[in-house]
């Protein structure tokens, strides 16, 4: 695969075979003749660098209105979880397929990150709504190709599901509720033509902001009824955390050196 940025930059992904690259592998080639529609949280070594907390309460704001209601602007600026975790439920009670509501989720997201100071040497791929079609089942097995480590220019596929993991449910101290966690919280389900560039080493089992101890005792009391109802045999922090490695980006030193200063993927092709 070689994927183009608007500088005209060339890379090439060396594709790691798996089943899982597989059933991706289709969706792919149609996705190769449509541009990627860029936001710009997709380039977090670029966007970093810019006033990123005002351009996301401005852009969440501003997708609000298109959709037809009012954010409280204040709680937004001074990022209060509890009130983005309001809005959120909004959105899971009204998307209804309008590609503005995935960036008003995207921004949710995003505005959490920042709340939390979440740093990413990470680069997307996506091309949202016009991979909708082009999904298809991320399955248990394939759940042993995972890993929660990847080193620099490693490309991945991971969790992308409309909803929230376990673990970022309760960072986010979202309501003490098993009706809501069924509701809310999602295993591994849709695997999503969605990549991920890595920049540097990482073990998300390591980052600093991982309580593995505290989340686990919490976990116990809403575990078994969320197997059951997905039906899966376990889901602990491994499969929450792990990504699925499907190749590695050439030149990465000045793939690196074009998203800081501003290039960002444009097309792929196979």
């Amino acid at each position: 695969m070689q994927l183009k940025l608007t500088d005209n930059t060339l890379y090439n992904i060396d594709i790691l075979d798996s089943p899982v690259w597989r059933k991706l592998q289709q969706g792919f080639k149609h996705l190769q003749h449509i541009d990627i529609p860029y936001k710009p949280w997709d380039n977090p070594l670029y966007f970093k660098n810019t006033k990123k907390h005002q351009q996301l309460v401005e852009r969440i704001f501003s997708s609000a209105i298109k959709l037809g209601f009012n954010l409280d602007k204040e709680q937004l600026i001074n990022k209060y979880q509890s009130y983005y975790n309001e809005i959120h439920e909004i959105y899971e009670k009204n998307y209804d397929g309008n590609p503005e509501w995935m960036i008003f989720h995207e921004c949710i997201h995003e505005l959490e990150k920042d709340e939390k100071n979440i740093t990413e040497s990470l680069v997307y791929v996506d091309w949202r709504e016009k991979a909708n079609l082009l999904q298809t089942q991320f399955t248990w097995e394939m759940h042993q190709y995972q890993s929660t480590r990847y080193n620099r220019g490693d490309v991945f596929v991971e969790w992308n599901e409309l909803g929230k993991k376990p673990y970022r449910y309760w960072s986010d101290k979202e309501p003490e509720n098993v009706d809501r966690v069924l509701e809310l919280c999602k295993p591994w389900i849709n695997l999503k033509p969605v990549l991920t560039i890595s920049l540097e080493d990482h073990d998300e089992l390591l980052k600093d902001s991982i309580n593995s101890l505290d989340f686990n005792l919490w976990w116990k009391q809403y575990s078994d009824a969320f197997c059951k109802k997905y039906n899966v045999p376990y889901y602990n922090l491994e499969q929450q955390c792990g990504v699925v490695k499907i190749g590695t980006l050439s030149d990465v030193d000045n793939f690196a050196y074009s998203c800081m200063h501003g290039a960002y993927p444009k097309n792929i092709k196979l």
